[in-house]
């Protein structure tokens, strides 16, 4: 049946006369109750043609004469079964006997309207699925301009009886009265939830007469759709001044939390739009007097302005912005994204930080807020100090906000420091005042767990004056210390005088394989201390590579002069040898 429907389309429209400016406008196919002496099909012309001796063709095949009984100056002309009331309306009345072809199928139907040489006018095949079946309602055409067989260019009609001899009920739709009030990004709890939880889109009927959302969509600003539907909304028609709310129903990425474009569309025709940015979450964006607003959602019903929480203030950080990689490191700087809304206070500055059990690592970042009930998305920068001398230890550390008499913190981690800032190099550490030179004779990169951590270093006192000097050393991870015991030397050096020795620490008996730090502190005695931290790399036993000790080979921070002498070793007598090489191939070239 679907194939003779598609073949009979195919030869029509081969046929069909594309300058004709006469088509099939509305069609009652399906009246509420019985459907004799109801059922007509309106015909549209610019030029008020007389129809006399038209033909209409249905699926039955058979052909019904079209006879003039009532002329009307209009551009309207009614096809009619005999019995049919027409002494109200204002169209010329064309009747072709008892019935409508073999009557107007309810479910689907081809309508062929052909002129007095046969010629085909127009075509129309519609469906039940169309609408006005069995509800009083016809079907209407939305555009005298678009094709006659896009189902998208018929609607059911919004009155009862149709609009016989008038302009179709849909002609006046005027999809400005169809707005978008309200709408939830960032809902409490999960986004993505089935109706009635998660986002939603509100829409607001300010017609006089009820619409069906069908064939209407949402589109946002990635070139995501949702079809309305009765699923998905508490109201597929929308009665006049009222609401329809449309949820996302688990479509995930459709309403961005920090910026996005919500759009309203009916078939390809773009009916409203909006573009926001900074959702705050728990609260919509609602319209009010053409204004929106953050205020707590209220879906399906008027949006409301109200003082929030009786005037109280709030402060919170929503979000932590460390970077592209997430991380943070001594020396940076990143952003801290706040929520605020300023309740009844006289009390307007906010002050950012970062600091752990009182002591601040950052600078504090401060600003003001002076309107009274309103809600604010901010987004503050936060430099973090420097710590080039490793003042701080690496590890979790929390980003303060303060202000309107509340506070908030968030954690945060942060691990080493920024060598670019500090102009420190790996490979070059070393600890140099004027007077003491610490040098690095060997330092371990890796060790097994059950070793201990030795450490070569060789002091050198430049000046003219004894100097005492404490010297310690551990491992630390965060801020958990994992060798067993903190190692400390106290060293009195004379002066123009240097000490070569070892330091030694013993790790704990349950550490875990890992990557962890090494600090050693210096201090001179009357003086502030100096240290260095570099990074070890604990194994299991059977883990380490016995072929490369990692000490101070191929990770060399500081050469002492013997040390140099036996390295150069090796390359002097290369040197030599080369040099006797050239020496015989010329002579005997001589």
């Amino acid at each position: 049946m679907k194939f003779k429907i598609f073949m009979i389309l195919i030869t029509i429209f081969l046929a069909i006369n594309v300058d004709s400016l006469i088509e099939i406008n509305e069609i009652m196919y399906d009246p509420e109750g019985n459907d004799n002496d109801k059922e007509f099909i309106e015909i549209y012309s610019d030029e008020n043609k007389n129809l006399t001796n038209y033909t209409i063709e249905d699926l039955s095949g058979g052909k019904d004469i079209l006879v003039l009984r009532k002329y009307f100056n209009s551009n309207y002309s009614l096809i009619v079964e005999d019995g049919f009331d027409y002494s109200n309306i204002n169209a010329s009345i064309y009747t072709i006997g008892a019935t409508i072809g073999n009557n107007l199928n309810n479910d689907n139907e081809i309508i062929i309207l052909k002129d007095n040489q046969d010629k085909i006018v127009d075509i129309v095949n519609y469906f039940d699925s169309f609408g006005a079946n069995n509800n009083g309602k016809s079907l209407e055409r939305i555009s005298i301009e678009d094709y006659s067989n896009n189902m998208m260019n018929w609607r059911e009609s919004y009155v009862l009886g149709g609009t016989p001899g008038k302009d179709n009920s849909v002609f006046n739709l005027n999809f400005n009265d169809l707005i978008i009030t309200e709408f939830l990004p960032n809902p409490e709890g999960d986004d993505d939830a089935n109706a009635p939880g998660g986002e939603f889109v509100e829409l607001y009927n300010n017609l006089d007469y009820k619409i069906n959302l069908e064939g209407f969509n949402l589109q946002d600003d990635f070139g995501h759709k949702i079809m309305v539907t009765n699923v998905n909304s508490n109201a597929i028609e929308i009665n006049s001044k009222s609401f329809s709310v449309i949820y996302m129903n688990g479509f995930s990425g459709f309403l961005n939390n920090d910026f996005d474009k919500i759009k309203l569309f009916y078939g390809n025709k773009l009916i409203d739009e909006i573009i926001y940015e900074n959702s705050k979450e728990g609260f919509s964006w609602s319209k009010i007097n053409n204004l929106w607003k953050v205020l707590k959602p209220s879906p399906g019903e008027e949006n409301k302005e109200e003082i929030i929480n009786n005037g109280k203030s709030s402060l919170k950080i929503n979000k932590i912005y460390l970077g592209k990689d997430d991380e943070a490191s001594f020396g940076d700087s990143f952003e801290a994204r706040l929520e605020i809304y300023k309740g009844n206070t006289s009390k307007n500055a906010i002050d950012v930080w970062v600091e752990d059990d009182g002591i601040k690592v950052s600078r504090v970042s401060n600003f003001n807020i002076y309107t009274k009930f309103q809600n604010y998305t901010i987004n503050i920068p936060v430099l973090l100090n420097l710590n080039c001398n490793y003042k701080y230890p690496d590890g979790k550390y929390y980003v303060i906000a303060e202000g309107l008499d509340l506070k908030d913190k968030k954690e945060i981690e942060i691990n080493d420091i920024n060598n670019k800032l500090c102009n420190i190099k790996e490979e070059n550490k070393k600890i140099v005042n004027n007077e003491i030179n610490y040098e690095f004779i060997e330092i371990p990169n890796e060790i097994n767990s059950s070793e201990n951590i030795n450490i070569k270093l060789k002091i050198n006192n430049n000046s003219t004056e004894d100097k005492n000097i404490e010297i310690s050393s551990y491992v630390y991870k965060g801020r958990s210390i994992i060798s067993r015991d903190k190692i400390e030397k106290r060293i009195s050096l004379p002066a123009q005088s240097s000490i070569l020795f070892d330091l030694d620490n013993k790790l704990d008996s349950h550490v875990v394989p890992g990557e962890y730090k090494l600090k050693i502190n210096f201090k001179e005695e009357g003086k502030r201390a100096d240290d260095f931290t570099t990074n070890i790399r604990v194994v299991e036993n059977q883990e380490k590579n016995y072929n490369n000790t990692n000490n101070i080979q191929g990770r060399l921070i500081y050469e002492s002069s013997d040390v140099k002498a036996k390295n150069s070793v090796p390359l002097i007598m290369i040197l030599t040898l080369l040099i006797i090489v050239i020496f015989l191939v010329f002579r005997k070239g001589l």
